[in-house]
């Protein structure tokens, strides 16, 4: 009897030993692996988080555009090429120059490398994947970067533009591979100028007229005309609407319309094209967005991805964001709009706009819960001799540091903004066409803006 209670309790133990065993070693292996498996995102107890096996991330700070440090002073950048900072401090050793800005991003505070960040930012930090899929040398469809000479639009039907167009997302997919661990999602174009109205007024040009533009047989021009032939089913009730009561107009075919050509017919003459344009512009983006989402699953098949960088100045969301719902995980948002000196967009006035958030929060909520990041966000101040400054300009340090803590307590208090980066960590100048000042954390010969810097780690050392 007594052998058989023993050889029960051995049983017993040894499955239980077992179990404990086997449990231990999955917890193991699972901590082993989970750094390799991609980053997610997910809503915890009403809150969007990044998450990971178990572990999710806290709110993500961090500091864009480090490359600034890294790379060529632009030659209207006077400052930065007598200062050569990279030279004279680092000896042009740029891995010494990264080490040195991450160690700058730990003691201020931050946990996120921002996006496009130096290899050795991307091993520490968690980071984003910019592509700037819609810009090229010369310019591209952003308000922001493009003077209006080199404002241009692709035809995202057209085979060869759009291969440019994922030929970067491809190219920044496999250098951010290395770093998967600490890749967070991918953003495609910067700031582009989706808003037909903001278009024409600041530069003549928009996505829809630029297609009219196209030859006859253009792959874009042809989806743009079949388009309205859908709609309007004939050429006279086309030109009745338009107000062309020309023979040109009425003698054309769906074959031969020339709208923009022969016609001379402009959307900002004409307020019913107007309106055809945009109910024409979410098929701009759904192309786009398809084409370069399968560019990007085609190479990281668990990215997260958050599109575009949106200015609602710029971009009409309510017709943007139905269509980016079918494609993102999560809408990338920058909340000024301005180019040097104009103080445009939501963070006009300085300081964080609850009301903003409630209506962008509550028109992402009609389509889709999806969470939202803060791509790029800037804090200017007075810096001799500049006069005009890339983004919204405080009166003193004192007043951006007191903003930026603003933006980054309330952005973290709410339950669907994942991360806020800050633009720029040096001091640069900028021609967007005027010539106006990037402020960052430190001056061009490397110097700290004391109490910015100051103001800001007290505000990030009090983020959870």
């Amino acid at each position: 009897m007594q052998e058989f209670y023993f050889n029960v309790f051995a049983s017993i133990m040894y499955k239980n030993i077992f179990f404990i065993y086997t449990a231990c070693l999955a917890t193991i292996l699972a901590e082993v692996i989970h750094p390799l498996q991609p980053w997610s995102v997910k809503k915890i107890n009403g809150e969007w988080k990044f998450a990971k096996h178990t572990h999710t991330l806290p709110f993500i700070k961090g500091i864009n555009h480090v490359q600034n440090l890294l790379g060529e002073c632009e030659e209207y950048d006077k400052e930065c090429i007598k200062a050569n900072l990279l030279k004279t401090k680092y000896n042009n050793n740029k891995t010494l120059a990264s080490l040195a800005a991450l160690a700058d991003f730990r003691r201020w505070g931050f946990n996120g490398a921002g996006y496009n960040a130096p290899p050795e930012h991307m091993q520490a930090l968690p980071f984003f994947a910019a592509c700037f899929t819609l810009m090229n040398s010369t310019g591209g469809p952003n308000p922001w970067r493009s003077a209006a000479n080199q404002v241009f639009f692709p035809d995202p039907w057209d085979i060869a533009a759009s291969s440019m167009i994922e030929d970067k997302v491809k190219a920044k997919c496999r250098a951010s591979q290395t770093y998967n661990n600490n890749l967070l999602g991918y953003l495609w174009s910067d700031f582009p100028g989706y808003d037909i109205k903001k278009m024409q007024a600041r530069f003549g040009k928009d996505f829809v007229t630029s297609l009219r533009l196209l030859p006859l047989k253009a792959p874009g021009r042809l989806v743009y005309t079949a388009y309205l032939e859908q709609k309007y089913k004939s050429i006279d009730v086309l030109c009745k609407a338009y107000e062309l009561h020309t023979s040109q107009c009425l003698n054309s075919s769906w074959d031969t319309l020339d709208l923009a050509g022969r016609l001379n017919a402009r959307n900002v003459n004409i307020p019913k094209m107007m309106e055809d344009d945009y109910g024409f512009l979410p098929s701009i983006v759904d192309q786009l967005y398809s084409r370069l989402y399968n560019a990007t699953k085609s190479c990281d098949s668990h990215a997260l991805i958050f599109g575009d960088t949106l200015v609602q100045d710029w971009a009409p969301l309510e017709l943007i964001l139905p269509v980016a719902a079918k494609y993102l995980d999560g809408i990338s948002i920058q909340p000024s709009g301005g180019t040097v000196g104009s103080g445009d967009g939501p963070s006009r006035g300085g300081t964080w706009n609850q009301t903003y958030w409630n209506e962008l929060r509550g028109l992402i909520l009609k389509i889709k819960d999806m969470p939202v990041i803060i791509a790029d966000n800037g804090f200017s101040f007075p810096h001799e001799p500049y006069k005009l400054f890339e983004w919204y300009e405080y009166a003193s340090q004192q007043a951006a540091g007191a903003a930026y803590r603003s933006w980054v307590s309330e952005a973290s208090k709410t339950s669907y903004i994942l991360a806020m980066n800050k633009c720029q960590y040096i001091d640069r100048a900028v021609e967007q066409p005027q010539l106006g000042l990037k402020s960052g954390f430190i001056t061009f010969n490397g110097t700290e803006h004391r109490t910015f810097v100051d103001l800001v780690t007290q505000a990030n050392m009090e983020i959870p």
